[in-house]
């Protein structure tokens, strides 16, 4: 039986191994840090999940953390909607009385981050393998400069199929039929490949400037025709994601260390239609993850630092996050980029419901611009079990 001295020892020693690595350049450069999809449990829980990725979103967090399941696991999650907006609380004055003018409605939303996602991720487990099909559109908008106002667009809609496998070595931290966990060590290694097919406008356009209002006047032929006319693009392509988990299970405690490294060299897209579609650059994650589960109470304390490859502040970097599980509800809680995240599910099979607030950097410096934002999330139907 292991002492609190050795267990203490081996959390020192897995720490500095998953998180040497962030101590790069922080200089910044980069507003709103883009990923292919989100779990919703993440980012309530400041989407600290390297090391956690344990619902229908791991392939897009660490194909490795498939290793859970054994050989034997199975779970499946066929119809799981989520929505995403910008907080309405967070400018209600803004909101609540537009004015009739193009310029005092241009005023109005000055400086507003406006975002709406609406996406799912159905999937399927079996043992170390999982498929998984995707939809996700992705809208953000905001009007900048009220001398010269610019109107800053980054739409893109994705959609395609991802699959991964995971193969392990040893048996520690496997989920059993009464949901605890095997004892003893793991490492896993994992491997994913995406195909995606994505739309795409991403451009800064002054509200107005000759480009906007010659899009709109020229677009007889309806919204297909504006966006065609404002940059409109279409392609596609194949991506590589690979990760690494290690864990540590005992009777009253699970510990583990993660490494993932999503769209490996870059995920550029073959433009099909347009001139150019943004593509998805790597990015590589650490994290770590603390559970305890004491049958009617369960909780995960959870430490992300990612993206550790793009230089920006470090503190921009940090996620933090904590999960509590009760009887049919689950709350969460966390700090993501230096902004608050919280939310509650509950879950009354076949339904389980999710919702909450969370809160992105979209500037370019640590705590230089919030943006609050709701998301709710609806899970159909989902099972899982130990064969």
């Amino acid at each position: 039986m292991k002492t609190k001295s050795t267990i203490i020892l081996n959390i020192l020693n897995v720490l500095p191994r998953f998180f040497l690595l962030s101590l790069v350049v922080s200089m910044a450069i980069g507003e709103e840090v883009t990923y292919l999809m989100r779990s919703t449990r993440a980012l309530l829980s400041g989407d600290a999940y390297t090391a956690v990725a344990d619902d229908a979103y791991t392939l897009f967090y660490n194909p490795a953390a498939l290793g859970r399941n054994g050989l034997a696991g199975i779970g499946l999650y066929p119809i799981n909607p989520s929505i995403g907006l910008t907080n309405p609380l967070a400018h209600l004055d803004s909101f609540t009385s537009l004015p009739d003018t193009p310029e005092g409605m241009v005023e109005s939303a000055m400086g507003i981050p406006l975002y709406l996602h609406v996406g799912a991720a159905p999937a399927l487990k079996f043992g170390p393998f999982a498929l998984g099909f995707f939809y996700n559109l992705h809208l953000n908008m905001m009007t900048q400069n009220a001398t010269h106002p610019t109107m800053a667009i980054d739409y893109h809609q994705d959609r395609g199929f991802i699959m991964g496998y995971a193969h392990s070595f040893g048996t520690g931290g496997v989920r059993q039929k009464d949901g605890s966990r095997t004892t003893g060590h793991r490492t896993s290694v994992g491997v994913a490949v995406k195909k995606l097919n994505r739309q795409a406008l991403q451009e800064d356009f002054p509200v107005f400037g000759p480009k906007l209002y010659n899009a709109i006047m020229n677009g007889e032929g309806g919204i297909t025709n504006i966006r065609e006319n404002l940059g409109y693009s279409k392609g596609e392509a194949w991506g590589w994601d690979a990760g690494v988990e290690h864990v540590i299970s005992a009777n009253w405690y699970q510990l583990a260390g993660a490494i993932s490294l999503l769209d490996i060299s870059d995920t550029e897209f073959k433009v099909t239609e347009g001139t150019e579609v943004p593509s998805l650059p790597m990015i590589m994650s650490a994290g770590v993850s603390w559970k305890q589960n004491f049958k009617i109470i369960d909780y995960t304390l959870s430490l992300d630092v990612r993206p550790i490859l793009q230089t920006m502040d470090l503190m921009r970097k940090v996620h933090i996050g904590l999960d509590i599980g009760l009887p049919l509800l689950r709350c969460f809680g966390g700090v993501s980029e230096g902004y608050l995240s919280y939310g509650v599910s509950i879950k009354v099979w076949p339904v389980t419901i999710m919702l909450g607030l969370y809160g992105v950097e979209v500037g370019t410096n640590y705590g230089e611009e919030d943006a609050s934002r709701a998301v709710i999330y609806i899970s159909l139907l989902d099972f899982s079990f130990k064969g």
